[in-house]
């Protein structure tokens, strides 16, 4: 009896201090980064039948052999000859961060593949990292 109790404090104790190690920030010092909120108005492309990620195989564009094909491409038109099916210029806007569900009549019962973009100006340098994106 007395030597089942020692293991179940002794197990109890293990696993408290393995959480205390999980819960440690691997981001340190925010206030002293230069940051950018990339809060704000948005362009987006409803995608119900997901032609920005599949080709017409099935296949996903980023896995081809030339990777490219896709909404993620932001391509634009250089010429009259050259189709290109969407256009994120033109798209109408949301503001992010929040649900499209409530900002556009006809995203009110939506559930599918929305595409987003927003440009942004970043002076990369080399060695450090430029974007860290973190969803709760």
């Amino acid at each position: 009896m007395l030597k089942s109790t020692y293991r179940i404090i002794l197990i109890c104790l293990s696993l408290f201090t393995s959480m205390g190690y999980a819960q440690v920030s691997t981001i340190q010092n925010i206030q002293g980064r230069n940051i950018q909120s990339l809060n704000g108005k948005w362009n987006y492309i409803i995608d119900p039948y997901e032609n920005g990620y599949y080709d017409y195989r099935h296949q996903p564009f980023d896995q081809t052999k030339t990777g490219t094909g896709g909404f993620f491409d932001d391509r634009e038109q250089k010429d009259k000859s050259e189709l290109i099916e969407y256009s994120f210029n033109g798209s109408p806007q949301m503001n992010v961060p929040g649900d499209w569900n409530s900002q556009a009549e006809k995203l009110e019962l939506y559930e599918g593949t929305v595409w987003l973009r927003k440009k942004f100006d970043a002076k990369p340098e080399k060695g450090k990292n430029i974007l860290s994106i973190s969803v709760p």
